[in-house]
């Protein structure tokens, strides 16, 4: 278990950024008039160059302490999406030649993710109509 201070900082990144993903939310859904869910992608790809942004800039350039890492990245970036550490991980396998595993896990994401989507959609809706 992580200690109280990485705790508190991951606690608050992580409402910082599901506030930035509420807000950036009724930002865009008020201004789309597609079918298509902008806001999510937005969120997405903000999550994701943030996380590429810092942990590629403080390797190179400055090392922030844990505490940061973490308020940003597993706070602040999983609380917008958590698609962020999932591209992060693909591209850290691709990037350190592991292509096979990077092809399986992220083949294997998307797959059970959406079958797990797609089953909590049917049992929810069973439970739905029991009651």
């Amino acid at each position: 278990m992580g200690s109280l201070s990485a705790l508190i900082s991951v606690f608050i990144g992580g409402g910082i950024g599901s506030i930035t993903r509420y807000l950036l939310g009724c930002f865009v859904n008020k201004n789309n008039v597609l079918m298509f869910p902008i806001h999510t992608l937005c969120a997405n790809f903000i999550g994701c160059f943030v996380i590429g942004f810092l942990l590629s800039f403080s390797l190179a350039k400055v090392n922030f302490s844990q505490n940061i890492k973490l308020f940003i990245t597993v706070g602040f970036c999983g609380g917008l999406t958590t698609f962020s550490t999932f591209s992060f991980e693909v591209v850290n396998l691709i990037s350190t030649q592991h292509y096979r595993t990077a092809f399986l896990y992220a083949l294997l994401s998307l797959i059970i993710c959406f079958a797990a989507t797609s089953l909590g959609i049917i049992i929810g809706g069973w439970f739905g109509r029991s009651s």
